[in-house]
């Protein structure tokens, strides 16, 4: 994934980048469950990655990413 010119990487950008890999694990779970899901419910989300890509698969998936974390949140 490209940087954005407009700010620097981020740990969290590292982060997502290194160990998180939102569009496979969507595809898993659309596939381990059927298909019949249709709301992620992520905890400890940071900025949101997994719910984002989540919520962008169609009209009907939604998300709700939740953290008690300023930081991440913020990101």
């Amino acid at each position: 994934m490209p940087r954005s010119p407009a700010r620097e990487t981020t740990r969290y950008d590292l982060y997502r980048w290194c160990v998180q890999d939102a569009p496979a694990m969507c595809r898993f779970l659309a596939a381990a469950h059927g298909g019949r899901p249709r709301l992620l419910r992520e905890d400890f989300a940071g900025p949101a990655g997994l719910a984002a890509e989540w919520a962008s698969l169609s009209s009907g998936h939604s998300s709700l990413a939740v953290d008690i974390d300023r930081e991440p949140l913020a990101h």
